[in-house]
């Protein structure tokens, strides 16, 4: 027979387990993230050029909303299910939110009629020659996470990435890049 201990810690042990899964199976409130442009904002058919154009005649500063960006990501980004995942699950749609100095990127999936989220949160600072992107913290569902437990959204944030190489590049030409609530504010001036 087990010592009391024993079974206590154990026990604590599994709660803590079922409670993790409950709390990564809940989807996390979305409603702070602003989804399509507003009314008198035309929406962004070409990121890559309109930024790349920004860098060459170095005029003025450029704001690109939350909502412009979303509406943009959600037009852009589109996703092929394959393997055998593809049968239950599915990428929904990438979503940026935008706080003072940090990236929040959501990612959607539906897995069985369910959404479910994964969060990450970015830092974007400059140094000297080139642009750093850090991996501050995450989320998956409501139950936050340090960024060593991110590990398996790598390939994700790895595919991200590779689908909008054009814009990340366009991006990183410009010298500087601040982050507000609601807005990103692109300076090309050096």
């Amino acid at each position: 027979m087990a010592s009391p201990w024993l079974n206590s810690a154990l026990l604590l042990a599994l709660s803590a387990l079922a409670a993790g899964a409950v709390l990564c199976h809940q989807t996390p409130d979305l409603s702070g993230v602003a989804l399509l442009p507003g009314p008198k904002e035309p929406p962004l058919n070409d990121l890559p050029g309109q930024l790349e154009q920004t860098a060459i005649k170095q005029a003025s500063s450029i704001e690109i909303s939350e909502g412009e960006l979303n509406d943009y990501l959600v037009r852009r980004l589109r996703a092929q299910p394959s393997g055998l995942t593809g049968k239950f699950a599915s990428f929904d749609r990438v979503l940026v939110e935008l706080n003072e100095d940090v990236v929040r990127l959501h990612l959607c999936w539906n897995v069985l009629g369910h959404q479910t989220v994964a969060r990450v949160d970015l830092s974007v600072l400059r140094t000297k020659q080139d642009f750093t992107v850090e991996v501050l913290h995450g989320a998956y569902g409501r139950l936050e996470v340090t960024r060593a437990m991110l590990m398996p959204l790598i390939p994700a944030l790895n595919e991200l990435a590779r689908a909008c190489r054009p814009e990340l590049d366009a991006l990183f030409k410009l010298p500087h890049i601040h982050l507000t609530k609601d807005k990103v504010v692109l300076n090309p001036k050096f």
